[in-house]
């Protein structure tokens, strides 16, 4: 009689650690608002997050569009499930923000021209910043390599 009493108690107390370790899933961030300003090299588009939360951002270029997909994030926009604008600045030709699943939200930059906009990602005390530029802008030109200097003549 002992023994079974000895093996409930280990299985009752087993139960109740598996359920006392039970991970603590991370509250998602709420973006709340997209802002998008022309600069002198292109735009910068500001994702609005509750507390200057920042989520994980991954960004890869597909055709002529950058892609940053930002996990563990929801849209809860006042104007609606997402945001689009067309045309914010030369050589940008749309800037979208939707939602891409229960947990994460996609921005997508796309280019009037076939190549890819140049991006870089910061954070900001009120959310995350993206900046980016056309492919015709200073920004995503890359300088032309200055002239070498003419050879002195020698003096005989």
């Amino acid at each position: 009689m002992k023994r079974l009493l000895g093996l409930g108690s280990i299985l009752t107390s087993s139960a109740l650690i598996m359920t006392a370790a039970q991970p603590v899933l991370a509250q998602a961030t709420r973006v709340t608002g997209v802002q998008v300003n022309q600069t002198d090299s292109g735009i910068q588009v500001l994702l609005q997050t509750e507390d200057g939360d920042r989520p994980q951002v991954f960004t890869i270029a597909r055709g002529n569009a950058l892609v940053s997909d930002i996990i563990n994030t929801q849209l809860q926009l006042p104007e609606g499930n997402g945001f689009l604008q067309n045309n914010p600045a030369p050589g940008i030709a749309s800037v979208s923000v939707t939602q891409l699943d229960s947990n994460s939200i996609r921005l997508t930059v796309t280019s009037t021209t076939a190549d890819v906009p140049n991006g870089q990602v910061r954070q900001a005390s009120n959310g995350i910043v993206f900046d980016f530029s056309g492919a015709g802008s200073p920004m995503a030109q890359t300088p032309a390599p200055a002239p070498a200097p003419a050879p002195m003549p020698q003096a005989q």
